[in-house]
């Protein structure tokens, strides 16, 4: 852990989307990577760090700003493989202690996405849909230049 350096300087914009712990980006956001500008464009939806509720009470729940805002990061470069599973997976990890996430929770959660989510990086029929409907909202931007080829 710790090879890159990753940052936001917004807070992201979003709402809850369901009662399952997705949440809907309702402003553009971005975090750098080693200085490097990744956006995610509004509309964008995610699963809030895929917390099960029964671990809500443990780590917070999904749409706890502290677990989102690792969460669109990671969720992100997962879909869009932007980078490779790791880097997302440290991308997570940084950007939950930016936000304030204790040392240990922020390693138990890297911990649970270095382990148990690597099935989820190679993108499913459902994964597939989500990336066309994240290309058809950068598609139809006046500044989609600024989103990296997705």
């Amino acid at each position: 852990m710790g090879k890159i350096k990753v940052r936001y300087d917004v807070e992201p914009a979003y709402k809850r989307a369901n009662e399952y712990g997705h949440i809907e980006l309702v402003k553009d956001w971005y975090f750098t990577i080693d200085g490097k500008k990744y956006w995610i464009p509004q509309g964008y939806v995610c699963n809030g760090a895929s917390i099960p509720r029964p671990f809500w009470s443990l780590v917070g729940s999904p749409f706890d700003p502290i677990n989102a805002v690792g969460a669109w990061g990671h969720d992100y470069l997962y879909l869009t493989h932007l980078t490779n599973r790791k880097i997302a997976d440290e991308v997570g990890f940084q950007l939950w202690r930016q936000a304030g996430c204790k040392l240990r929770k922020a390693r138990t959660m890297w911990f649970c996405v270095r382990t148990f989510a690597g099935f989820a990086y190679k993108n499913n029929k459902k994964d597939l849909k989500d990336l066309q409907e994240v290309r058809d909202l950068i598609a139809s931007r006046p500044d989609k230049e600024k989103f990296l080829k997705v």
